[in-house]
């Protein structure tokens, strides 16, 4: 009895920590638009808007690929997860085969990306993103795939953002609960003839409808213009971003602060920050209550 009790309270806390990092990463909207990403909406590139939408749902086990359409862009993708998928996935990636490259792929190169963490991404701008991931029994071909910011694919990569948001907590509850089956769909979002998606729409619900929502992942990354039509990409400029957030402060709303530190900063990008190993978003109002007085060289 004992150990059935400490188990139930193992996975509890476990679920109830995962709630709580999701609700610090990304926030519920009613109506956000599917096709402009918003920082404060969606920090870590997506954002929840309400219940699955349940449609044209496979056989228990399988996955069904839409035909690309008459641009060569990929379509819906929608599966019947089980926990003998994910399993049988674990550890495994499928090589991307000749020919899987996505619409408007081809336009890349390493970029370096804030993230909402106070950390940042250094790699290649654009992936070769699943709609339904190989982690949940998801094939590595072109009717799977879209061109997609890391952003998409991974967010901060902590697991609770982009795509990986949805595929970990589809893992995480299969993996407790295999009996359970889960309905996954996922559909680009596409402007006009754009080659490539503004978003990916995800729905997912557990037969056992402990998990049931509906949620926008979106295709862009902080600092960059995207070119949805041809792939290219370019820095946004930041001319005048120092004497913004000096104005914004003395209308007292941002300031950033360390962990531990004493002072808070109206600068993001103040030498006084440069050794930290996270950066937090805060008012200064806030930062004065906690007792912090201002960095002596931003501030």
């Amino acid at each position: 009895m004992k150990r059935r009790l400490t188990s139930l309270l193992l996975i509890m806390t476990l679920a109830l920590s995962i709630s709580f990092a999701f609700s610090t990463s990304s926030v519920e909207a009613k109506s956000p638009s599917k096709y402009t990403w918003s920082e404060k909406v969606a920090p870590n590139y997506v954002v929840k808007i309400g219940k699955a939408k349940v449609s044209g749902k496979p056989a228990k086990g399988k996955i069904k690929y839409s035909k690309l359409d008459k641009y060569g862009r990929t379509r819906r993708a929608v599966g019947n997860i089980t926990y003998k998928m994910v399993k049988d996935s674990a550890g495994w990636r499928e090589e991307f085969a000749e020919g899987s490259e996505p619409s408007g792929w081809g336009k890349n190169k390493i970029v370096k990306i804030k993230l909402y963490t106070g950390k940042s991404y250094k790699g290649y701008f654009w992936n070769r993103s699943h709609l339904i991931a190989d982690s949940l029994g998801g094939r590595a071909v072109r009717k799977n795939l879209i061109t997609g910011t890391r952003m998409q694919n991974v967010g901060a990569n902590d697991g609770l953002g982009g795509m990986a948001y949805t595929e970990r907590k589809v893992v995480d509850y299969l993996y407790r609960h295999h009996n359970v089956t889960m309905y996954y769909s996922a559909k680009p979002v596409y402007k006009g003839s754009e080659l490539i998606p503004r978003s990916v729409i995800v729905d997912v619900r557990s037969s056992d409808k402990a998990i049931n929502e509906r949620v926008i992942v979106y295709n862009a990354a902080k600092g960059y213009k995207v070119n949805y039509k041809t792939g290219k990409f370019k820095k946004k400029k930041t001319t005048g971003a120092i004497t913004t957030a000096t104005t914004s402060v003395a209308n007292g709303s941002t300031v950033y602060t360390t962990k531990t530190g004493k002072r808070y900063h109206l600068d993001k990008n103040c030498s006084g920050l440069s050794n930290a190993n996270a950066i937090y978003k805060t008012t200064k109002a806030a930062a004065k209550k906690k007792g912090l007085t201002a960095c002596k060289i931003c501030g």
